[in-house]
């Protein structure tokens, strides 16, 4: 078994939350260890995912913070 880290910019971000919003939050929460890009908008989406909302809060969350939305 490896440890697995993950860079996070917002551009890799919306890549991600272009294939939807299970793809996405696998993206943020499967990796070991998280690398997080201090833009601040990065840092706030994965806040959100990794909370314990609902699918309906974080899809609220991200359109909040104007991040993506997704319908």
């Amino acid at each position: 078994m490896s440890f697995n880290k993950r860079f996070i910019t917002k551009d890799s971000l919306l890549l991600a939350a272009s294939s939807g919003l299970d793809y996405l939050i696998n993206y943020v929460t499967k990796p070991d260890a998280l690398i997080i890009e201090s833009d601040g908008v990065s840092q706030k989406v994965c806040d959100i995912l990794s909370s314990n909302l609902n699918k309906k809060e974080i899809k609220l969350k991200l359109k909040e913070i104007g991040f993506y939305e997704f319908e």
